[in-house]
């Protein structure tokens, strides 16, 4: 009864950890593009940074500006990944051991000047029984 007990404990950390982390990452997701949008924008999110193993974690990449004009150049853990017809760059993977990992997303994109720009983030995620 007591191990019954323990894994439900288990399991409800485990969603508030999840909820908690969804929370944070909504919050600065909405702070980041609003203090800091200035004409054209990259923006990346993950699902999670806390999983466990069998459960999937989604990017999603796009332009502040979200339109084509730009041709953004998106790349998702070190593959091209196109855009959907919102104009955003969807990846999905799956998570398979325990552990921490990174996932590397690199936009790449030209201002309405011409200027070619690149901007890089490193998601870290873990990964738990």
């Amino acid at each position: 009864d007591s191990m019954m007990n323990h894994v439900i404990l288990n399991k409800i950390e485990n969603d508030l950890l999840i909820t908690t982390n969804r929370l944070m990452e909504y919050c600065h997701n909405l702070i980041y593009t609003y203090t800091s949008c200035e004409g054209y924008l990259p923006i990346a999110t993950i699902s999670s940074s806390y999983v466990k193993a069998g459960d999937k974690i989604e990017v999603n990449v796009g332009m502040g500006k979200f339109d084509n004009s730009t041709g953004p150049k998106i790349i998702i853990n070190k593959k091209p990944v196109g855009l959907n017809a919102e104009y955003v760059a969807v990846y999905t993977l799956k998570t398979k051991r325990p552990g921490i990992y990174n996932l590397p997303v690199q936009v790449e994109y030209t201002l309405p000047d011409g200027t070619k720009q690149s901007v890089q983030k490193i998601f870290t995620y873990t990964v738990v029984d």
